[in-house]
């Protein structure tokens, strides 16, 4: 008995452990701690030279201001890489502006089968259903390949479709260095990017709270599906979030971790500090730890050597700030003030490094011409000859409308609501009643909000309604079981039947 219980535990030990080996396979996104070799270069920090930007192990880097998208710090940045895991950020970027969190996701046998089960993944079978939400935990917490394979299909139809809709996306973000293969980063060698596209890429993605939330989870889980009657949990592998782990950095807010043999380890990154948020990207490293210690070393040098600057706080096109500059000058002039709205972003920033002097950023005035689209020109701010950032100076005329629609507006001194009334406008205005005029010009957020009224209140008694009936269906419950405990109460107390 003992020597059979004793084979059991081995054969348990035995099972445990390749389950652990499979999903920590060298080759797979995370494999342990992301280790192909001992590496030859560590980071290294300044302390005594904070203005000394560090050292790096990783081949390529980058960090960008969320906000203006200022690139603050690069290595290599504009060199194409592989990318491994963090492909995934466009994959979940793709999946939010192009489904619903609730929507449902069925796995195929390509979803399933194609990427091997040896690659990162947790085990989602084909047939299996979950929504999409649940899709993007797995692949954002678990980096599940799988998962990023059946988004795809769900979006596009198929993988390819999917890449050629990630490489146009890249484009219409600005991203010159790279082209994708497949939605999840395994390798291929026509499957790359840069440091800078990626963080291009992250810019975009950080523009939704969900992303936000996805990619700094912990942990999570999937819920019992069709096929399976247990909960999966999740856990994220980038330990820099993690509080408890040595790694953990108190700026952070989230991110992607990605692995394999040919990339080496990348790290994708968002921190903020303060009102700052920056973005960073390392790729090509050989260590793990050194991803993070690469993030930590030039997130700190950029929090503690950048800030913002507010230029146009206190401009204004009536002081004549736009002196400078005779065409703009002449065509704010060549009209009323009163039929001309010049308008700026007041809140426009700069991010300047600390050792400049922001008294020393020039603004020159450009004129945009055939100003017949809203801009009528652009700020440029340069610093020693440089321009390090630029606005549109909009405007909207109201003595010289340049549409139909604002010629309406302009007569009807309010929103066009259909196209017809302000082309078909009555030849005689005079003809209308007081009547007409009432029943045409009412305000229909009243009405609707009357019938708003009317749906609660119906809504309400439906409640009621059910709540009694639910009410009525326990009560005779209670009561049938009374009667029946009562009944059984007798049958106890009588005595037992002698027979003779």
């Amino acid at each position: 008995m003992k020597r059979l219980l004793s084979i059991y535990l081995v054969l348990i030990v035995l099972l445990y452990t390749a389950v652990y080996v499979q999903a920590t396979e060298p080759g797979t996104d995370d494999a342990a701690d992301g280790t192909t070799e001992a590496p030859l270069i560590q980071t290294t920090e300044y302390p005594d030279e904070p203005t000394r930007q560090p050292d790096l192990a990783s081949e390529a880097a980058i960090v960008m201001d969320a906000k203006t998208g200022t690139v603050l710090y690069d290595k290599n940045a504009y060199i194409p890489e592989y990318p491994a895991s963090i492909t995934k950020i466009m994959t979940c970027l793709l999946a939010l502006e192009n489904t619903a969190m609730g929507d449902i996701v069925t796995f195929s046998n390509n979803a399933v089968y194609s990427i091997g089960r040896r690659t990162s993944n947790v085990g989602l079978k084909e047939g299996e259903i979950i929504t999409v939400e649940e899709c993007l935990k797995a692949l954002m917490i678990e980096s599940a390949n799988e998962a990023a394979v059946a988004l795809a299909e769900k979006i596009s139809g198929s993988e390819e479709a999917f890449a050629e809709l990630m490489n146009e996306r890249a484009a219409q973000l600005g991203c010159k260095n790279t082209h994708f293969a497949n939605p999840h980063g395994l390798h291929d060698a026509n499957h790359y990017t840069s440091a800078y596209d990626m963080s291009l890429i992250l810019r975009a993605a950080l523009e939704y709270p969900s992303f936000r939330s996805l990619s700094s989870m912990i942990n999570g889980e999937i819920s019992t599906t069709n096929l399976t009657d247990e909960v999966r949990p999740l856990w994220n592998a980038l330990k820099m979030i993690r509080p408890s782990s040595k790694y953990y950095y108190e700026n952070i807010e989230g991110g992607k971790t990605g692995y394999t043999t040919e990339a080496n380890c990348t790290l994708a990154t968002f921190a903020k500090k303060g009102d700052m948020e920056l973005i960073c990207i390392v790729l090509n490293c050989t260590s793990r730890k050194n991803t993070y210690s690469d993030t930590k070393a030039i997130f700190d040098y950029c929090f503690n050597n950048f800030s913002y600057t507010y230029p146009l706080e206190n401009f204004s096109f009536v002081n004549g700030d736009y002196n400078d500059n005779i065409i703009l000058s002449n065509f704010y002039k060549s009209v009323s003030k009163d039929l001309l709205n010049l308008s700026i972003d007041k809140e426009f920033c700069l991010v300047l490094n600390n050792s400049m002097d922001a008294e020393a950023v020039s603004t020159n005035i450009s004129y945009a011409r055939g100003a017949n689209t809203g801009t009528l020109g652009q700020l440029e701010f340069t610093y020693n000859g440089e321009v390090i950032g630029s606005t549109a100076i909009e405007y909207k005329s109201y003595g010289m409308p340049s549409t139909e629609e604002e010629e309406a507006v302009i007569a009807a001194d309010a929103p066009v609501t259909d196209a017809t009334e302000a082309t078909e406008a009555p030849t005689n205005a005079t003809t209308r009643t007081e009547a007409d005029t009432a029943a045409t010009d009412a305000p229909p957020a009243k009405k609707e909000k009357a019938k708003g009224i009317g749906n609660t209140a119906f809504k309400v008694f439906l409640i009621l309604v059910v709540l009694f009936f639910l009410y009525i269906i326990y009560i005779n419950i209670v009561r049938y079981l009374n009667r029946l405990h009562r009944r059984r109460r007798r049958r106890r107390r009588r005595p037992p039947v002698r027979r003779y």
